[in-house]
């Protein structure tokens, strides 16, 4: 109990300590002096021109290294020669060239030379690259923030053509602000760290209670082909009449971690809808559902057994947090919800699950009943019901569309 203590103090953390570690994290990225940009891909916005073969520069830029461009007769024993142009908007700073002498044998690039310019007619050396007959693989170079029209790239080789099999030209868009990555403390890159490894030590230990065969599924979790082989070797696990003692030890501390995990998520969920509410902008959330969706995901594989099923649907606790979950969870957490409830709603009777759910009314049997209660005025449609949970989510789903036909001549929609 005391293993399992100290898995969800690490897993499952407060929100004291989730500020606390951003807090660091802050006030290391308010003191450091290094500068972290994102460049874009601005390939697809540059034009490129060829000294011979246009028809194949598309395969410079089709993300592929199994096509390539390669240079026609009319380049013979003269450099070849790539024109990139571009809008002054454009600011690249880095070039990337990928060559494959090792496949090209006949077509191998020994030097490249690159040269940048505000025009054709204007061009200065930036870059003089000499290449390995052997070479693999992506060269780069950087480029000038003076270079804002023309980039002029010249290959040659002790063949009569070259090939060259992707290019690529990084930087930013003028008038945008670079995306700067976050950067983290030491502690905060730590913790997180542990935290993988800690996951990795639950996985361990509850696969040596349920049994070797749960190790090798729990890697993917979200693989829906291991599904079903996994939960047969649950149900294997658990072809015995009741669960052991430490079966059951391991099956209350998931519940609590759960229990644990939707209050803290019901909690965020909050937070984010009067934030919403407060302000036309949506707010973004930094809820971890890491270790929630791990414990999800081992109670959807004890539920593929009758005798977890059984041992699940008593948990009333599990079935109200599930619930909580359904609402509030994130879309990766729903449908494991959805897929648990599906299995463990039929173990549960409805006025156990009305009980459950603080839900006072039930459905009345008769009809005639209901039309009797309409007539005196005691109905009251607006009164929770045992399946308003559950109707409520779907009605959160759904999206309505509406489309006019306009009687103008461009009949527009």
């Amino acid at each position: 109990s005391k293993v399992f203590s100290n898995i969800s103090k690490i897993l499952s953390r407060s929100e004291e300590e989730t500020e606390e570690i951003y807090s660091i994290a802050e006030s290391h990225y308010s003191i450091t002096t290094a500068k972290v940009e994102c460049l874009q891909d601005l390939t697809a916005n540059i034009e490129i021109i060829a000294s011979s073969r246009q028809a194949m520069v598309g395969s410079l830029t089709d993300s592929s290294t199994e096509t390539f461009w390669e240079s026609g007769e009319e380049d013979r024993n003269r450099p070849k020669i790539l024109t990139l142009n571009y809008v002054a908007e454009l600011c690249p700073n880095m070039i990337y060239v990928h060559i494959d002498n090792c496949r090209d044998l006949a077509n191998k690039v020994t030097l490249l030379v690159i040269k940048a310019g505000t025009s054709i007619d204007d061009l200065h050396k930036i870059s003089h690259l000499e290449i390995e007959p052997r070479w693999t693989g992506w060269v780069n170079t950087s480029l000038p923030e003076e270079c804002r029209r023309v980039i002029r790239l010249e290959l040659k080789g002790p063949d009569h053509s070259l090939r060259i099999r992707q290019l690529r030209v990084l930087g930013s868009m003028e008038g945008q602000a670079q995306v700067v990555k976050k950067q983290y403390s030491a502690a905060a890159i730590q913790h997180r760290l542990c935290e993988v490894e800690t996951l990795k030590v639950f996985r361990l230990i509850v696969s040596q209670v349920f049994g070797k065969h749960l190790q090798g599924f729990q890697s993917d979790q979200e693989d829906q082909e291991s599904n079903d082989l996994k939960e047969h070797m649950v149900g294997i696990l658990f072809s015995r009449s009741k669960l052991t003692h430490l079966q059951k030890q391991v099956c209350c501390h998931i519940v609590d971690a759960i229990r644990k995990e939707a209050a803290a998520c019901k909690e965020d969920w909050e937070v984010r809808l009067h934030a919403a509410s407060a302000s036309s902008n949506t707010t973004s959330s930094d809820f971890q559902d890491t270790y929630c969706f791990e414990m999800l995901s081992m109670v959807l594989a004890l539920s593929g057994s009758p005798v977890g099923r059984c041992y699940l649907s008593q948990q009333h606790d599990l079935v109200n947090d599930l619930f909580i979950l359904l609402h509030t969870g994130s879309p990766r957490v729903q449908r494991q919800v959805t897929l648990l409830l599906r299995r463990i709603l039929p173990e549960v009777s409805p006025s156990k699950l009305a009980s459950i759910l603080n839900i006072s009314t039930m459905p009345l049997q008769d009809l005639n009943s209901v039309a009797a209660l309409r007539n005196d005025g005691l109905f009251n449609p607006h009164t929770e019901a045992i399946l308003d949970p559950l109707l409520s989510c779907i009605a959160k789903s759904l999206t309505v569309q509406v489309k006019i036909k306009s009687s103008t001549k461009d009949n527009k929609v």
